[in-house]
């Protein structure tokens, strides 16, 4: 399988996960040391691909040392398990999206546009 390549695959994904961790979920957003926890889901890819993705958590991990970083590894029909999560109000923080899918989820609802929350942070979109 060819895995999709554009120079707007990483922006649209970025913002798309940065949308979904907008939506509140029935879960525990604190960690027993009080550290934020965010949970972040990941579908099936090949094992080549998972390291890199693998490296890039590790990273994060040791320059975010205060954020409880969580990954959710999906396998299956990914897609329907994000939504059954959301409609169980159980949903991760962040989740993994192709930008073909991003029309359908504004669609549902499911994502809040960021423009307000960058503006407010100096940043333009």
């Amino acid at each position: 399988m060819r895995w999709p390549s554009s120079p707007w695959l990483v922006p649209a994904a970025t913002v798309t996960l940065l949308a979904a961790a907008l939506i509140p979920g029935g879960r525990a957003t604190r960690d027993a040391q009080g550290r934020p926890t965010v949970v972040y889901a990941h579908p099936p890819c090949p094992p080549d691909l998972m390291r890199v993705y693998e490296e890039a958590f590790r990273q994060f991990r040791e320059q975010h040392p205060d954020i409880n970083f969580q990954v959710l590894h999906i396998t299956g029909n990914y897609e329907d398990k994000i939504k059954v999560m959301f409609a169980g109000k159980v949903a991760p923080d962040v989740i993994f999206m192709y930008p073909t899918a991003l029309p359908a989820w504004v669609e549902l609802g499911a994502l809040l546009p960021l423009d307000e929350l960058l503006e407010d942070g100096g940043q333009t979109v």
